[in-house]
């Protein structure tokens, strides 16, 4: 049976593939619904299971689509969410055309029974009457009602998480020392390469990674990486040509092989996209070693059961609670992260103790939840390992329910990310040591949006010295600023500040609130953070180096008239001299001759 699966997200997709090849069934995964309507176009499937919220087109539209269609309205619809449970929400799906409405997660012998009983039913159905639904008007309703409830729920979500971040949090997120750690950090390796694919930049793991240093990856081209065969096969031009393509934004995500420095091939997944630097465009690469997923896919294949599954990173497992037998089963990497033997299996509440004493009343409190109620949790907590060992972990449950909806198990995963809090931590004390630079620094400094020219900060030493407040900067537009008019003074200004990357003038002048000039030397940078452009401007009162270089001038002036004084004074002398030299030099040769004389009349007279 072949079966078109629905779902963006990979690992969701990847586990019920698992399962379904298991079972001997061809499938075929698209990540939202639009993708779904391309393959239905141009395959044959003959079961179609399919998630709700995904992006592009959800769930809900696809399966009215598939129901509208004369070509797939007879294909069995199975609709598989965890985020749309609610008694209305099957409802509408029902109505919609879908077949069955499962909740996830859901026991893989349970979905299996499911399965084959909607295509039990499916073969048995006489095709004699086609079934009505309802009108479109209705279904509208319907749909727009679950979808302003799970934008109501989204919305209180995010208004919680941003209520939790801390407002220097944010100020700190967009500085450059952030984005130099993150690239420096990341654990995928990172490229950025220009339009013929000639690398310009790497971080430390894709040196990691590839085997070759930071000076051997710079002399070498992205190809450079391909296997042999696969070097010979691959469409270079036609590649490049895609690369010229792109606009910034686009980005693509494809698996291949690479080949490390010592000739080992590895696989890899590649997400490439287009970055404008400088007004130029470059592409970044992120490539992850996917050696353990391809290991993990491999043996999925035989074995699909939860309880075995390994994450697709270093440190990374799952986990299962069996409530009735109070017993916990552990995959062999959460063992390794308590240190404990692999097949530990300890009664709920041992595995509860891990946690460090500070976070005890928390994971009982989500853990009973979800265990009582079926509420899903994704907690950041620390355990302490059998050898004492203190470890941040990412925990996630999620209940399962049996056919009459009673939660049997719950189910999830355990992730290691001791080294993820350690960068953090790192990012946090390069941010604070940017924003005490920023506050402490004894130039002006604005930080203005380079699309709309708007101010985001300005340092304490500017406010100070011009004498407005903070809150006369923010959000006003540059050019709108009195004081500043002498250096931007319009759009057309601040276009030329938007476009060039270093501007610095040394002949304007800023007023204060009281009236009075201050001659400065203004520099402008523009730089991306998140992927935005902002203008960091420094500004430097130079009035008292004006005058010092005014006093000098003066003074050169001044010594060039003594010299030159002195100068016609000392050629006066020296022509002096040098008659009084030519009258010594004659008087001596008259001497000489009167000598001469007296001598030669001595001699006649002897």
């Amino acid at each position: 049976m072949k079966i078109l699966l629905v779902d963006d997200r990979q690992e969701n997709g990847y586990l019920l593939q698992s399962l379904l090849q298991g079972k001997g069934h061809e499938t075929v995964i698209a990540f939202n619904g639009a993708v779904a309507l391309e393959l239905l176009a141009t395959e044959n499937f003959d079961l179609i299971i399919s998630d709700i919220l995904m992006p592009v087109m959800d769930g809900f539209q696809l399966c009215r689509k598939v129901r509208t269609d004369p070509r797939w309205q007879n294909i069995p619809f199975i609709v598989y969410t965890a985020t749309y449970t609610g008694p209305k929400d099957e409802e509408l799906a029902l109505k919609m055309g879908a077949d069955r409405f499962v909740v996830k997660p859901c026991e893989p012998e349970v979905l299996l029974k499911i399965i084959n009983e909607v295509m039990e039913k499916h073969r048995n159905k006489k095709k004699t009457i086609e079934k009505v639904y309802p009108e479109e008007e209705e279904i509208l309703t319907l749909y727009n009602e679950r979808l302003v409830r799970k934008l109501e729920q989204k919305m209180k979500q995010l208004e919680q998480e941003l209520t939790a971040r801390k407002a220097a949090e944010q100020a700190l997120r967009e500085s450059e020392e952030k984005y130099q750690s993150l690239f420096d950090q990341s654990v995928e390796g990172i490229y950025l390469h220009d339009l013929q694919g000639r690398i310009m930049d790497v971080n430390r793991m894709a040196c990691q990674q590839s085997g070759f240093t930071r000076e051997e990856l710079l002399k070498m081209t992205v190809f450079d990486f391909l296997p042999s065969e696969s070097a010979k096969n691959i469409p270079r031009d036609e590649i490049l040509h895609l690369w010229n393509q792109w606009e910034p934004g686009e980005s693509s995500t494809l698996e291949a092989e690479h080949q490390r420095k010592n000739g080992k091939v590895y696989p890899v997944e590649v997400t490439t996209g287009i970055l404008n630097i400088s007004e130029h465009n470059m592409l970044m690469a992120i490539v992850k070693d996917i050696t353990e997923r391809r290991q993990a896919e491999e043996q999925l294949i035989s074995q699909y059961s939860l309880l075995q599954i390994a994450g697709e990173t270093a440190r990374f497992g799952g986990w299962s609670v069996d409530l009735e037998k109070n017993s916990c089963t552990w995959s062999d990497a959460v063992a390794d992260i308590h240190e404990v033997p692999h097949g530990y299996t300890p009664p709920v509440q041992e595995g509860i103790n891990f946690y460090a004493p500070e976070w005890h009343d928390k994971i009982t409190q989500v853990f009973t939840d979800c265990a009582e109620k079926g509420i899903p949790y994704d907690e950041e907590m620390e355990i302490i390992t059998r050898t004492g060992k203190r470890v941040w972990v990412r925990t996630i449950g999620r209940a399962v329910k049996d056919e009459t909806g009673k939660i049997i198990k719950v189910r999830g995963s355990f992730q290691d990310i001791s080294e993820q809090k350690k960068a953090e931590e790192a990012q946090t004390i390069s941010e604070l040591r940017y924003r005490r630079l920023f506050e402490s620094a004894k130039d002006g400094i604005l930080i203005i949006d380079a699309e709309t020219g708007v101010i985001v900060d300005a340092n304490p030493f500017l406010i100070k010295k011009l004498g407005y407040s903070h809150e006369e900067f923010l959000g006003k537009k540059v050019w709108e600023l009195g004081f500043i008019k002498d250096i931007i003074s319009n759009q057309d200004n601040f276009r030329e500040l938007q476009q060039k990357e270093y501007i610095r003038y040394e002949d304007k002048a800023l007023e204060d609130c009281y009236g009075k000039r201050h001659e400065v030397e203004f520099v402008s940078n523009v730089y991306l953070v998140n992927h935005h452009k902002v203008i960091q401007c420094n500004i430097r009162d130079i009035s008292d180096r004006i005058k010092a270089e005014k006093k000098l001038r003066e003074i050169k002036d001044n010594l060039k008239i003594q010299v030159a004084e002195k100068t016609k004074e000392l050629k006066e002398r020296i022509l002096e001299l040098e008659r009084f030299h030519d009258a010594t030099i004659e008087r001596e040769l008259r001497m000489k001759e009167l000598r001469d004389e007296i001598a030669r009349l001595k001699e006649k007279r002897e």
